[in-house]
């Protein structure tokens, strides 16, 4: 049996993500919704706010957020309030060059539906090479940034701070390539975006 959000839970969640509240609270409202939906959660058209608080609740709970909401203004995705200050952020996700993941949750759940062996194989990041993992990892961010880029102009987005989510294949990306590869000039920060973070 195929799970999705009906459209009044997608109603429901979106009137909850638009209220302040603390890092732990989004990240189980996150997986109160995602328990319900299954894998369907990443295909399924109308989720990206519920995404999106999975993505800002752990940033929240990183850097001390007090209270987090999503989606209450129509730009940007969400606001962090840390030390009494509000600021505004870009969810954005960085991905393996040339990965369909959409593609890839499909067909998983097409084979299931079907009762096919699921061969769907998921390299894991530790059996790329470092170089190859730092070459993936710089053009991912990269492109992540650059796609955002146009945004950063508008007046729409103020002070606002950049959220990239590495969602690369296998899961795990090591933290020692990724410090090499945000240290490079190419990933830099574009004007009218005040920072730029990675989760």
């Amino acid at each position: 049996m195929v799970r999705r959000l009906s459209k009044k839970d997608l109603q429901q969640a979106r009137a909850e993500l638009r209220e302040w509240q603390t890092p732990a609270n989004v990240i189980e409202l996150f997986n109160r919704y995602a328990s319900q939906a299954g894998e369907n959660l990443m295909v399924q058209s109308g989720t990206n706010e519920l995404l999106e608080a999975f993505v800002l609740g752990h940033a929240g709970r990183l850097r001390n957020a007090s209270s987090i909401r999503i989606g209450a203004r129509k730009r940007p995705d969400g606001e962090l309030c840390v030390d009494g200050a509000v600021i505004p952020v870009e969810v954005t996700e960085a991905d393996e060059p040339g990965r369909q993941r959409g593609d890839e949750y499909r067909e998983v759940l097409r084979r299931r539906a079907c009762d096919e062996p699921d061969e769907t194989e998921f390299e894991p990041a530790y059996a790329t090479s470092r170089q190859r993992r730092l070459f993936q990892l710089l053009i991912a961010l990269r492109k992540a940034i650059r796609r955002k880029e146009p945004l950063a102009q508008s007046s729409a987005y103020g002070d606002c701070e950049l959220l990239i989510y590495l969602n690369m294949k296998g899961g795990y990306v090591d933290p020692e390539h990724l410090d090499p590869a945000i240290r490079q000039r190419e990933v830099c920060v574009p004007s009218g975006f005040r920072a730029v973070w990675v989760l």
